[in-house]
């Protein structure tokens, strides 16, 4: 393995500009502000992926490796939240020979980062019930919704709680903790292009309203320098490294069925200043993380994609096409595979509407040893007949050895001409009104029409007359291409979905549009289900301090 400092010294990053961590590093956030050279690759999903995940980040991972035999490369990837990695999905350093180091920190706390983010929020949160405490001068109405505090372990308990400002109990109102990547401070985090913009992001935030009904903004609290504060050392990305020694910057978590699941801006742009290949990954399947990277993150910080990865595996596929998982395996089947053939379709086509002309699409056909010949001859032969290349992504077992092919494919489709487009609202276009915009997303990526209750239309029209015109985040569930994670593979003729609830993520600049039982808090399963259940302390005489956690 190389060491950290050999990485760094590779990417010709000033001394001024790292501070050495032990096997990892923080480089200086204003890397980003420098000349970007760049093309960045978009790894995202082609198959509506089962609990377990389809595989992007192994591939985005081994694909890396790949293309930096040809290029200097850099792979940006979220860091891992806790709730995942100690619930069913586990962590998402990769796997097999496509895999970060040191996968167990990157997994746990890290560099802290994540323990900073919840403390910004948390901090704003302590702040205003303090205000509410010493009279109360904003009038802040106790009985709406406001801010809610964070952590980032699924605890179900912390749902829903009752909080008293004055501790006492003589003044209580509902509220509940959320998951610390889903909570607003996490998307202002990944989204913030300096210093600068977070204090203004931050400082935009609603806080709660008043008996009025106008918004309360977090810089009417006078503290917004204090709460950004906070994350002035976490804005500086991660640098740690893969197997091969391909430099990899993890950092920021938002996740993407309820935030817009990208890594952050700033270590995307760091990383363009740094090398001729970027690989980055989209949370989920396309409809949820690529959709979103288009419509928030390349909006926000006019990145754009030269190439696009669609990871597919046989197993979400026959899941879509109506094959339930044995012992957690899915058994060979060609004719629940040909089943849910329309997913990967459906998806493939949602990606080229992002471009004009011939999309710079490829097909990475993630392949796992259970795999049969036919399985993997049916999916190669449906992108064919979609006129996409389909590749085999070997990255598990072989690591870069396995990625060849794909790698080359993807060089060659981000040399070709072609124009990037947003979902909607494109230069030239009359840009949509928010409801315009929800239908349009449901319709065209979910293939649903969207429907609104009175008091929840009542509501997001009063939102937009205090706060004005954002774009809209969409959260969904995972599991389908619809917001019914029981409908496989696509939605059928018909078919509705109804807008729960809008959130405010006014610091991040987009409306949370809830569709189904999407939950900011999710939960661990019984513990003998867990991936915690399976994680083991084991002495490593190598290690700074002797001991290691294995399972992660």
């Amino acid at each position: 393995m190389a060491t950290i400092r050999s990485i760094v010294s590779s990417l010709r990053i000033p001394p001024s500009s790292v501070r050495l961590l032990g096997d990892c590093a923080k480089v200086d956030w204003r890397l980003a502000k420098r000349r970007q050279r760049g093309k960045l690759i978009l790894v995202t999903s082609a198959s509506t992926p089962t609990p377990f995940g389809t595989g992007k980040t192994t591939v985005a991972i081994s694909l890396a490796d790949a293309l930096r035999k040809r290029k200097p490369t850099i792979v940006t990837l979220r860091q891992p939240s806790l709730g995942p990695v100690f619930g069913i999905k586990g962590g998402a350093t990769g796997g097999g020979k496509s895999s970060l180091t040191p996968a167990d920190k990157v997994n746990l706390h890290f560099t802290g980062d994540f323990h900073a983010v919840a403390a910004a929020q948390n901090l704003l949160v302590a702040l205003l019930e303090a205000h509410i405490y010493a009279g109360n001068s904003l009038q802040v109405d106790v009985k709406r919704p406001m801010l809610r505090e964070c952590e980032d372990v699924n605890n179900r308990g912390l749902r829903r709680i009752l909080r008293s400002p004055d501790g006492k109990l003589q003044q209580q109102y509902e509220s509940g903790f959320t998951i610390t990547a889903a909570s607003e401070m996490m998307a202002i985090f990944a989204l913030a292009s300096d210093i600068d913009d977070l204090k203004e992001r931050v400082s935009r935030m609603v806080v709660g309203f008043t008996t009025e009904g106008k918004p309360v903004r977090a810089v009417e609290l006078g503290c917004a320098d204090a709460i950004a504060g906070c994350l002035l050392e976490a804005l500086n990305p991660n640098l740690v490294q893969t197997l091969e020694g391909t430099p990899a910057f993890v950092h920021a978590g938002p996740f993407a069925n309820i935030a817009h699941g990208c890594c952050s801006i700033l270590s995307m742009k760091a990383a363009l200043s740094l090398a001729d290949y970027v690989v980055t990954e989209a949370g989920f399947a396309e409809e949820l993380g690529s959709q979103k990277f288009a419509d928030i993150v390349c909006r926000s910080s006019g990145l754009k994609p030269s190439a696009v990865v669609a990871v597919v595996n046989v197993r979400d596929l026959k899941r879509q096409g109506g094959l339930d998982a044995q012992d957690g395996k899915y058994p060979p089947s060609t004719e629940a595979l040909a089943a849910g053939l329309p997913n990967l379709r459906k998806h493939l086509a949602n990606l080229r509407s992002n471009f004009s002309g011939a999309a710079p699409l490829v097909v990475a056909l993630n392949r796992f040893s259970s795999d049969t010949k036919d399985e993997v001859r049916a999916v190669e032969d449906a992108c064919r007949e979609d006129g996409v290349p389909c590749v085999l992504a070997e990255g598990y077992l072989k690591g870069s050895r396995g990625m060849t092919a794909l790698a080359a494919e993807v060089i060659k489709a981000s040399s070709r001409p072609s124009r990037f487009r947003f979902s909607y609202g494109n230069p030239g276009e009359e840009k949509p009104d928010v409801f315009k915009r929800v239908a349009h997303i449901c319709e065209e990526r979910y293939g649903v029409a969207a429907e609104w209750p009175p008091e929840v239309r009542q509501k997001l029209q009063s939102l937009l007359t205090h706060l004005g015109d954002m774009e809209v985040c969409i959260a969904k569930g995972f599991l389908s291409i619809t917001p019914d994670d029981k409908v496989r593979p696509i939605a059928a003729a018909g078919q509705k979905v109804t807008v729960r609830d809008v959130e405010v993520s006014a610091g991040a600049g987009f409306y949370v549009i809830l569709l189904g039982d999407i939950m900011r808090m999710p939960a661990l399963p019984a513990p003998e289900k867990s991936r915690a259940s399976q994680m083991r302390i084991a002495a490593d005489s190598k290690a700074f301090g002797g001991y290691r956690l294995l399972g992660v």
